[in-house]
């Protein structure tokens, strides 16, 4: 996970109450090096995923922030990655910041729940994650117009060795090297198939190819789609990726035992 300076603009929003004001200039431009779907699109606010996303930011005590993309699966629920809310070394952040671009409004999270199973380890000549999902839940609700609810996958629409469509979204750069895109959501379809993880456990959707929409570092916790007759599936959460090689989120639905149970213990019937 990569952390960035916290600047006084992004400051300036953490004592605010929840439902604070901000406009797209107080996002901070600096703290989104290298995150961002590469080969995507800007994706316009009346856009389901415009509706089913937000961005998060975690300040950490040396003056640094985390930006991450998270899913919403309630109006006071929001699903994300495990490392989006610690830090490397496993310490739990203290404050977490939800803010959605549709209506410029700013929520503090109350709550925030990383899976007690997360794992960050090198395996071969890679790195693998296992259960890097969390939950984060709202002080107030979300409440702009419009607002769209993920669902969540009933069954794994994924077959080992089958490669399928899905959407991917995000926020920040579209050119790792420039500053194009900074703060804007942004879309692209990919191709994805099912693997298991080299630790042992849980399962990962990996995102490969030249020509598909890619991810990038700090894309953290964003949202795999998969899209059906009925609607749009969260499916993975954004866990590892490399803007030129292969991107790896958590599977959803390998997870989705923990995810309602903790939902519940929340307070939120999913």
């Amino acid at each position: 996970m990569k952390l960035f300076p916290l600047f006084p603009v992004l400051l300036s929003l953490f004592p605010f109450l929840a439902h604070a004001e901000f406009t797209d200039e107080d996002l901070p431009r600096d703290a989104f090096t290298q995150e961002v779907v590469l080969r995507g699109e800007p994706v316009d606010n009346s856009h389901p995923f415009a509706r089913m996303t937000v961005l998060l930011a975690s300040p950490r005590p040396d003056d640094h922030v985390s930006v991450c993309t998270g899913t919403i699966l309630a109006k006071n629920l929001i699903l994300t990655a495990s490392h989006c809310v610690l830090d490397e070394n496993g310490t739990k952040a203290t404050k977490v910041m939800v803010l959605s671009p549709v209506d410029k409004k700013a929520i503090e999270g109350a709550a925030w729940v990383a899976h007690p199973g997360y794992r960050f380890e090198a395996a071969g000549d890679s790195v693998y994650t296992a259960h890097d999902v969390a939950l984060v839940k709202l002080k107030a609700p979300l409440a702009f117009k419009g607002l769209m609810r993920a669902k969540l996958p009933v069954a794994d629409y994924f077959v080992a060795g089958q490669v399928q469509s899905v959407f991917v979204a995000g926020y920040g750069r579209t050119d790792p090297e420039g500053d194009n895109g900074v703060g804007r959501l942004y879309s692209g379809e990919s191709k994805a198939q099912i693997l298991p993880s080299p630790l042992g456990e849980d399962s990962f959707l990996q995102m490969e190819g030249e020509t598909i929409a890619q991810l990038c570092p700090g894309d953290s916790g964003g949202p795999v789609f998969l899209q059906r007759k009925d609607g749009y599936y969260a499916v993975g959460v954004h866990s590892l990726a490399d803007c030129f090689a292969a991107s790896r989120s958590a599977s959803v639905f390998h997870n989705i035992s923990w995810i309602k149970k903790t939902a519940a213990k929340l307070g939120v019937k999913l």
